[in-house]
């Protein structure tokens, strides 16, 4: 029986972790298939653009253990748990946040909890062990991070200490605030209606300042 890892990924938050698992060791790509969707396809297109991703069930068929992401914009990673379940194949779930733990692991009232979670911080673990103390809590390094600084490092001392430009960072709330409606009538989303406060609120926290604005849209975000 092959012992290939499945790792079956669509939103970004976790990709980037198994991503930079994948270049760094503690995932070995010569003996994981791939079935990555979305952001998550997107993101590992930019460091192996002749990667083979595989369907679901290619990539549980003998699988000895399935590595899934914990995204909301899909139930392909809920699906893979669910199909690892039923083929007894150990399943590890990627957490790369600090909230709605079990929310995440929900789709049409149905609960599938892996049988391990892997997190990167000692505040997600904890966070982590308090809502699931029936299962195993791994912190695994956060080489994700390690590579984000390395980047930074390499433009430090090249950008001015003050500088014109402002960067606004975009999240995803995916749930409504109230009844304000957008330009086309429906409930504005929670995140624009967060931008729409700060750009009529930005002088209180910029005084008399005003900067060139960047909007980093999120990477599930579509354009």
């Amino acid at each position: 029986m092959s012992q290939h890892t499945a790792i079956v990924a669509h939103d970004a938050g976790a990709a980037y972790h198994i991503i930079a698992w994948l270049q760094t060791g503690l995932l070995d790509p010569a003996t994981s298939r791939l079935c990555f969707s979305g952001p998550a396809a997107a993101a590992y297109q930019k460091v192996d653009a002749k990667v083979t991703y595989y369907s679901l069930d290619e990539a549980l068929d003998q699988a000895g253990r399935l590595i899934s992401g914990t995204g909301w914009s899909s139930d392909i990673e809920h699906r893979a748990r669910q199909q690892a379940a039923s083929q007894a194949i150990p399943s590890i779930a990627v957490i790369d946040h600090w909230v709605n733990y079990r929310e995440r692991f929900i789709r049409g009232g149905q609960e599938q909890l892996p049988d391990t979670l892997w997190v990167t911080d000692h505040y997600a673990a904890s966070r982590a062990r308090e809502v699931f103390p029936e299962r195993v809590v791994e912190q695994q390094n956060n080489a994700f991070l390690q590579q984000q600084l390395g980047e930074i490092a390499q433009w430090q001392g090249t950008v001015p200490a003050t500088s014109e430009s402002l960067l606004f960072v975009m999240e995803p709330i995916r749930n409504q605030w109230g009844e304000q409606e957008g330009k086309n009538g429906e409930e504005e989303p929670g995140e624009l209606q967060a931008l729409a406060y700060f750009l009529a609120n930005q002088q209180r926290v910029l005084a008399d300042n005003s900067p060139h604005l960047i909007i980093r849209p999120h990477p599930s975000d579509p354009p």
